[in-house]
């Protein structure tokens, strides 16, 4: 672990976000080696830190893949008795979700409980590309995707495809590097596209190769590797 600020350190061991961290540690319920925390202060791997008199640890980072079916949510309680995605993953630790799938949509999801990781992952401003793999009952014209990688507006939001590759009259892989709230499906309505399925293949260097639908798996050390390296490239860049 290199030294993290109080805050961030917080945020990776699962305890809190970083705004609830500053103020338990203005609350004094945070010691760093025995002695009451500031919220500039900085850990290193050796330091000692406790909440409320706890212990607490960054775990071991773990990121599991999933193919998550459709009919499934995304979210961390259950709604109006629709399973979770998260229940197809057999671990007992905090995971956070990167980013979100609707419930008809199926393909890749990720989940970590590296909340930090998971946040850089997901943020519009790292441009991490997610492939999606449209299936449509009618006609997916040409107009229509040329107008979405130029931007569409839709109730005064603006939607933009980073970019696609055509594979039939049906079907086509659009990638983007933001991705708003079902984004795909309202700029389908907007155009008339009848969907048939959305899935997510990729995100990243991540992908579904393999895999079958309600499926998981961790990745390994090599991918996380590749993964943090391709998001400290991203934070270079910006």
């Amino acid at each position: 672990m290199k030294q993290l600020r109080l805050n961030a350190y917080l945020a990776r061991t699962g305890v809190c976000a970083r705004r609830k961290a500053v103020r338990l540690i203005q609350e004094g319920k945070v010691l760093l080696n025995g002695q009451k925390a500031h919220p500039a202060s900085i850990v290193s791997p050796r330091d000692v830190v406790r909440v409320q008199d706890v212990i607490v640890r960054i775990p071991s980072v773990v990121v599991f893949l999933l193919y998550k079916p459709p009919g499934y949510i995304c979210s961390e309680r259950a709604q109006d008795a629709k399973p979770l995605a998260r229940s197809l993953i057999d671990c007992q630790k905090r995971l956070f979700s990167v980013g979100r799938l609707d419930y008809l949509s199926a393909g890749l999801l990720l989940f970590t409980n590296d909340g930090e990781l998971a946040h850089a992952i997901a943020h519009p401003s790292m441009q991490i590309e997610k492939e999606y793999l449209l299936v449509s009952k009618n006609n997916i014209s040409q107009q229509m995707l040329q107008a979405y990688k130029k931007g569409v507006t839709i109730r005064r939001i603006t939607y933009r495809m980073h970019r696609y590759k055509r594979e039939g009259l049906h079907r086509v892989r659009i990638i983007l590097t933001e991705g708003k709230n079902r984004e795909i499906r309202k700029v389908c309505a907007h155009f008339s596209i009848a969907i048939h399925s959305i899935v997510r293949t990729r995100i990243a260097m991540l992908s579904l190769k393999h895999m079958r639908e309600g499926h998981y798996r961790k990745i390994s050390p090599y991918e996380l590797d590749l993964l943090k390296q391709h998001l400290y490239l991203k934070e270079i860049k910006k």
